[in-house]
């Protein structure tokens, strides 16, 4: 797990913001830090993306924490990378206040956000200070969308 307002060691401020990342393998027993970093979140409209989670055997119970959020008082809006309407998940993404990305198989996660379009919409508002909570992936100890 790690929390960084930096984005691998670069200028946090080289696009005029700071990046703001949550890395995580899991939440589970991260519930105490998340509901500290609940108020800086300020409830806003979160991009539950739950992809990763349908190719992996325990997926359920990750799809099953847009709940959890939404007692916690976020907005969640649950964006399928499946979805054929391409215009949904860019729009969704697009309006986004903060990213949540499930865990589950990160190579169909990639797939999926490539092939959806998404990668690039998610690293741009990332780059703009949207904040990112989520999945790491092991190479070069990026995030996901990376």
């Amino acid at each position: 797990m790690a929390y960084a307002d930096d984005w691998g060691g670069a200028d946090p401020h080289a696009h005029g913001r700071a990046r703001r990342l949550f890395l995580m393998s899991s939440l589970v027993g991260m519930t105490p830090v998340i509901r500290r970093l609940i108020p800086d979140l300020g409830c806003r409209r979160m991009a539950f993306i739950p992809t990763a989670s349908y190719a992996a055997d325990y997926g359920v119970a990750n799809r099953l924490m847009h709940w959890w959020w939404r007692a916690l008082g976020v907005d969640v809006h649950v964006v399928d990378l499946t979805d054929a309407r391409r215009w949904r998940i860019h729009d969704e993404l697009r309006r986004a206040g903060v990213f949540y990305v499930c865990g589950g198989n990160t190579f169909y996660l990639m797939h999926c956000l490539q092939s959806s379009g998404a990668a690039g919409i998610i690293r741009e508002r990332v780059a703009q200070g949207v904040p990112y909570l989520g999945g790491v992936r092991r190479r070069r100890g990026g995030c996901a969308v990376d």
